[in-house]
């Protein structure tokens, strides 16, 4: 016979407080005296039966438990559990398969939380698979201890701490919310820094944000042994790119900073990161090309990439100043098909130059086939700048086939068409997000677009799409 599962509200996720589960072990003992030899085994076949149901019923489908028991946070917030409920996986280690993937939340004297995951963990059947665990500690794990000689102490606390994670073996995340912990640089007696805990060896995603020296040096040391497909750097300096060896990685997100052109190419460079798929600079990021010392010969581009140097990287989202430094060595971006281009974090005036140089460059990549640009952000002079300048050849983009913006561009439209097919001639989608339109003057845009751009196959302005024909 079937059971069917129950589900749960929120609120009913912590077993009732039933007079069967208080009844007392020596109760228990005088009602199985009664009962003669032979039948005890009965009895223990037929309560691992009912255990079997009871929690069949409780957690639900494979499906339901392994997606309401994936977080834990002290907080609950949004579908997190509190950490008390990892009792609740302790009664079903041997009918249920283990959580595939489990995130854990971590504030302020964590210590009783964690010590109920590792409950659950040092129980968990040898013979299966561990849940991948990621972490995420918020910035008040760093609180600081109101006792002598804090640093030590500190250092000490947090050092055993992640000793534990790596010695879990599990742990394919670590997110850290907090800015510099110089402190974690305390040396013991031995002159050593006392924060120096195991390699990690597992990690697929590395969020990289330079706390300190010797926390720096572990996430470096750790993301090099792991086998990262992803990772996250904040605020880099030269020293911590060159030193990253990645042969996984995949994506790269560069959150927040300033990274020379020189110490960026040198990272692109290396073969190890040749698998590179997609690029990221997040708006708060910008790139400054270093001059060459005296006596050096003059760079004609900013990037100093090699021709191939990343031939599986697909997509580059970025703003112009990045952007225009970035693509100044095209040939490193042979298999590059989508550039997203955004507005710098403070607008300063050359936009329509860097677009410009934006332009020029993925010219000559001829695999880019989408585009996405902010031209309902650009101002009149941005425009100005971006057309042709007297004695300069046309830029020409034939081979980009999709172009994605946000709105429709500002002042007259039907002139700033005219510009945009000449860029892109051979555009076949074009899509508006943003461009809150009526439907009369919807229709009325398509068809000029359609007349204007004898290429165009479908136009898509906010969600509604019109296809040649229809």
């Amino acid at each position: 016979m079937s059971v069917d599962p129950v589900t749960h509200n929120e609120d009913q996720l912590e077993p009732a407080s039933c007079s069967l589960a208080r009844i007392p072990t020596e109760l228990l003992a005088i009602i199985v005296g009664y009962l003669v030899k032979k039948d005890l085994f009965s009895v223990a076949l037929v309560c691992r039966r009912l255990n079997d149901v009871a929690t069949t019923v409780w957690f639900g489908t494979q499906r339901q438990y392994q997606k309401t028991y994936s977080a834990f946070s002290p907080s609950r917030a949004g579908h997190a559990l509190p950490y008390s409920s990892f009792k609740d996986l302790r009664l079903c280690l041997v009918t249920k398969p283990t959580i595939p993937y489990i995130k854990l939340s971590l504030s302020k004297d964590f210590a009783p939380d964690f010590r109920e995951f590792l409950r659950y963990f040092d129980t968990l059947p040898r013979d299966k698979t561990p849940p991948n665990v990621q972490i995420d500690l918020h910035h008040t794990v760093w609180t600081r201890s109101h006792v002598r000689d804090a640093d030590e102490y500190d250092a000490e606390r947090l050092n055993a701490f992640f000793t534990r994670i790596a010695e879990l073996n599990c742990v394919t995340a670590l997110h850290t919310c907090t800015e510099s912990e110089l402190w974690l640089d305390v040396k013991g007696e031995d002159g050593h820094p006392i924060f120096s805990p195991p390699t990690l060896t597992t990690l697929t995603e590395e969020y990289l944000k330079p706390l300190s020296e010797s926390y720096s040096d572990w996430l470096i040391r750790s993301a090099n042994a792991s086998p990262v497909d992803k990772l996250v750097i904040a605020y880099p300096d030269g020293s911590i790119l060159l030193r990253l060896h990645l042969p996984k990685l995949r994506d790269a997100l560069f959150n927040g900073g300033k990274i020379s052109t020189h110490h960026l190419s040198l990272f692109l460079n290396q073969e190890a990161h040749s698998r590179l798929e997609e690029l990221i600079f997040a708006p708060n990021t910008s790139l400054y090309h270093e001059m060459p010392d005296e006596g050096h010969p003059m760079c004609h581009t900013a990037m100093q990439l090699h021709p191939g140097a990343l031939p599986r990287l697909t997509s580059i989202a970025a703003d112009t100043d990045v952007l225009a430094l970035l693509l100044s060595a095209p040939h490193a971006f042979t298999g590059l098909q989508r550039v997203d281009v955004r507005l710098p974090y403070y607008r300063r005036p050359g936009i329509g130059r860097d677009l410009r140089r934006i332009f020029s460059w993925v010219s000559e990549i001829p695999s880019v086939l989408h585009m996405t640009l902010p031209l309902e952000e650009l101002a009149h002079n941005d425009w100005e700048y971006l057309t042709l300048e007297s004695g300069e050849d046309p830029i020409v983009l034939p081979h980009v086939k999709k172009l994605v913006c946000g709105g429709y561009p500002r002042y007259d439209w039907s002139i700033r068409l005219d510009q945009i097919v000449v860029f892109f001639p051979g555009v076949e989608e074009f899509v508006m997000d943003r461009a809150s339109w009526k439907e009369p003057r919807r229709l009325d845009c398509v068809e000029q677009m359609r007349e204007q751009w004898p290429s165009l196959k479908r136009v898509v302005i906010d969600g509604v799409r019109y296809a040649n024909g229809e």
